[in-house]
Order: C-alpha cells, then sequence, then structure tokens
C-alpha cells in the first residue's frame, strides 16, 4: 500500500497539461484559429484529479481528527488567495475594455465583482451569457467548492460500493444531459448551472473511486511522458468535440488516464517537470483570460497587421511569466499567512 505521505508527481503534470489546452483554446477563440471543442474537457479532468487528490491527501484525516468546517477552511485557503486576484484583474480588465458600454454599467461591474470575490454567479451583466463575466474561468472553481463542501460532511460514508454506484448514477446523469442537449459542455452560462453540478458530480465522486481502486504497482517514467502525450493529443487535436466523443472521452479515456498516471514513476527530470506544471496550472488557469483580453486588445490596436501566431506566442509567454510570479509573490506568501493564523491558538479568557 502506499504511504499517505506519497505524492503523485504524474498527476500534478497532467493537471499543467489540462491547464495549458484552456489555455490553448481561448486562444483559439479570441484569434479565430481551429483547436477544436476537446479542450472543454479540461475541466472535467480537474474534476477527475481533484476527486482523487482530495481522498488521498483528507480521507483518513476526515474519518478520524478533521472537522468538515475544518476541511472547508483548509480549502479556503488553498483556493481563495488566487480566486481573488483572479477577480480582481479581470474586474480591472472589464472596466478598461467595457466600462460604460450598454449592459456594463458601474454598479453592474462592481456587484459582479463581489460576486467573483466570493466565487458566486452572477446575472446582472445580461450582455454576455457567462454566470462569472468578471473572470470566466471561475466558474469551475464554484463547483469545486461546492464538491469539497459536500465531500467534507460525507466522506466518511464514502464506502468502495457506495462510490461505485454514485459514480454509475453521475455517469448515467451525464450521458443523458450531454446527450439531451447535444454537448458535455455546460457549467459556464448564466443558464447552465445545473449542467455543472453534474459534470462535478461525476467528475469529483469518479476521482474518489479511482483513488479507491488505485494500482499498487508501478509504472516506469516512460509511461509518464506517455500519458502526458495522450492526455495533450485528446485536449489538443483540432476536432470537434461532438456529444458521444466527448462523453467517450470524459467517462472512459481521462479516467483511464488518470489511473495509469497514478501508477508512474516521476524521477529525475521528469519529476522536477512534474512540480513545476503541477506548481503552475492554478494561477495559469485563474489568472490568463483577463490578460488575454487585455493584450489582444492592445495588440489589435496598436499592431493590427501583425500574424496573430506572433501575438499568441507572446501571450503564452507572459501568461507564464504572469501565473509564476502571481504564485511566488501573492499566493504562497498569502497562504502561508493565513495558515499561520489559522494555527495560533485563540487568546485565553480574561480573569478577574
Amino acid at each position: 500500500m502506499q504511504a499517505k505521505d506519497h505524492r503523485f508527481l504524474l498527476l500534478d503534470a497532467l493537471r499543467g497539461v489540462a491547464a495549458f489546452a484552456v489555455v490553448w483554446g481561448h486562444l483559439g477563440d479570441t484569434w479565430g484559429h481551429p483547436v477544436g471543442q476537446l479542450f472543454i474537457l479540461a475541466v472535467d479532468f480537474f474534476f477527475i484529479l481533484s476527486g482523487f487528490v482530495m481522498a488521498h491527501a483528507y480521507k483518513h484525516k476526515l474519518a478520524s481528527t478533521m472537522s468538515p468546517p475544518a476541511f472547508f477552511r483548509v480549502r479556503i485557503v488553498r483556493l481563495y488567495p488566487l480566486l481573488v486576484f483572479g477577480a480582481v484583474l479581470g474586474a480591472l480588465a472589464m472596466v478598461t475594455l467595457m466600462g460604460g458600454d450598454q449592459g456594463y454599467d458601474g454598479w453592474r461591474i462592481a456587484a459582479s465583482a463581489g460576486l467573483a470575490i466570493l466565487a458566486l454567479p452572477t446575472f446582472l451583466i445580461h450582455a454576455t451569457a457567462e454566470a462569472f463575466p468578471v473572470n470566466p474561468p471561475a466558474w469551475s472553481l464554484f463547483f469545486e467548492l461546492i464538491a469539497n463542501a459536500v465531500y467534507g460532511f460525507i466522506s466518511r460514508f464514502l464506502t468502495r460500493n457506495r462510490l461505485i454506484f454514485l459514480t454509475l448514477l453521475a455517469a448515467v446523469m451525464l450521458v443523458a444531459d450531454a446527450l439531451h442537449r447535444g454537448t458535455i459542455e455546460s457549467g459556464w452560462a448564466q443558464t447552465e448551472l445545473a449542467g455543472g453540478l453534474i459534470r462535478v458530480f461525476f467528475g469529483f465522486t469518479c476521482g474518489l473511486l479511482l483513488y479507491e481502486i488505485r494500482p499498487k504497482w508501478r509504472l516506469s517514467q516512460v509511461w509518464g511522458w506517455a500519458l502526458m502525450a495522450a492526455l495533450a493529443a485528446v485536449l489538443f487535436v483540432p476536432i470537434h468535440g461532438w456529444a458521444k466523443a466527448q462523453l467517450v472521452t470524459a467517462v472512459f479515456i481521462m479516467p483511464a488516464i488518470v489511473w495509469f498516471g497514478s501508477a508512474a514513476e516521476s524521477p529525475g527530470a521528469l519529476g522536477k517537470f512534474s512540480l513545476f506544471l503541477g506548481a503552475l496550472s492554478y494561477p495559469l488557469y485563474i489568472t490568463h483570460r483577463p490578460i488575454l483580453e487585455m493584450t489582444t486588445a492592445v495588440f489589435q490596436r496598436f499592431a493590427p497587421d501583425v500574424d496573430y501566431r506572433i501575438w499568441e506566442a507572446v501571450q503564452i509567454v507572459l501568461f507564464v511569466a504572469f501565473a509564476w510570479a502571481a504564485l511566488k509573490l501573492f499566493d504562497e506568501p498569502v497562504r502561508a499567512w493565513l495558515q499561520k493564523i489559522m494555527r495560533r491558538p485563540p487568546p485565553r479568557p480574561a480573569t478577574v
């Protein structure tokens, strides 16, 4: 049996690959080059990884010493600093690019920014279909936090057989919803929040089950590189993601990649690369969209004739540099400060 302090480094690398797929997809939407639509399944991959990692890190703690509120506080400390940072960055981008336009009144932007800081959707800006217009990628964090809150309270009751039942139930719901609407894509729009619940229900529960049935044997590092290439092929290849293809990928292929990935050894260069991609993944995911919007506006205004591929390369460099700076200069210091506060014992009552 694997030690509780074992770190699944290759899963960190796979998370980074999925984050870059989201960036690539948004670049394609912005500049009009084909990327296909399977990149939208990167979020489903995040949900599966999250369930696996939560089970590994907190299953035994929640069954013994950690209370559900304490677990949720830990998750808030982990997710909120960058979520707030991305919301502020997105609000600045919205004010700069759209402030004063029809449907983007000052009070609507301010209220939407406040809701974004709380990781809540907004229905105030009708000029867009997005439920998180201030920083659109934050929609997945909304569902991630819901899944974390529920898991904190029910984890001790989740036996393997119950997880099998819940995963099968969630898969049936996901298939029915995707086939009915013609796509698995949901959760990001003001009218599709229920679909987001179904996506996180399947992904998170599937991840919990994968941890329970994870392989006890190990794979060589060659498999690690191969699994990263396989995930990149799934998410980056410019093919259309019809509902059936999306479902096969989300329900079978991506869980298989996570399952095999949990057994892959990550020594040497692969391990270092995995640590880098894993650390970069969340700040890259949550900050790239506002930077994309602001830099695109600048490029299109001052150098409209330059080949878009040059600007894409510049933007990718900017995304990575900004995400790494946000991680090291903001996220890690703020989380360390919050963790210090959480560990501080409560003051003793005054005595007379």
